[in-house]
């Protein structure tokens, strides 16, 4: 697994957080619950701190790996 800086495809030059691509399932603990993920779903953490669970093909739609 590594870390990715990401920017949203609708706006390119503004840095939007951190991707994690998973290789397993997997949970994570928020302070709203618990969200699940399957194996090659992204985990992301915005700028402000907020954390996501996104599908493969959603996080390629609306997203771009800066750097790895």
């Amino acid at each position: 697994m590594e870390r990715s800086i990401i920017n949203s495809s609708e706006h390119p030059n503004t840095h939007a957080g951190h991707a994690l691509q998973m290789l397993a399932d997997f949970s994570v603990a928020t302070p709203s619950g618990t969200i699940q993920g399957k194996a090659g779903d992204y985990i992301l953490k915005d700028n402000k701190g907020f954390v996501s669970v996104l599908k493969n093909n959603s996080f390629r739609r609306q997203y771009r790996i800066v750097r790895q």
